[in-house]
């Protein structure tokens, strides 16, 4: 479902398994917003997101967790996080936080 929803909206999805995929992808694809969980097999987040910004300095990260860690939150975005989310959140949210970012035309999402 984390995937689907976008793309149903008319948005280009690549979904990656784990971090160190994600990066693969980055020179290929260049996504505009990288949705992320902040725990992955592998690689974590929070790793995943500093190598992001470092390929691609211009792609909106928005970190995803189950976990609702102030902390972590504000390290991410010091990390050059645009966001971090919590789980579960609504579509109408997720729409939100899709929307303060109008210059996407396609979407990379990682789901867990």
């Amino acid at each position: 479902m984390f995937a689907e929803y976008p793309e149903d909206r008319g948005f280009t999805v690549r979904e990656a398994q784990a971090g160190e995929e994600a990066l693969d992808r980055i020179p290929d694809f260049y996504p505009h917003i990288v949705l992320m969980d902040v725990m992955m097999a592998g690689m974590g987040g929070v790793e995943a997101l500093r190598r992001i910004k470092a390929i691609a300095p211009a792609t909106c990260v928005i970190m995803v967790t189950a976990i609702e860690d102030i902390d972590a939150a504000r390290g991410a975005l010091g990390r050059g996080a645009a966001d971090y989310v919590t789980k579960p959140f609504s579509f109408q949210y997720l729409d939100s936080v899709l929307e303060v970012h109008p210059l996407m035309d396609h979407i990379d999402a990682k789901s867990s």
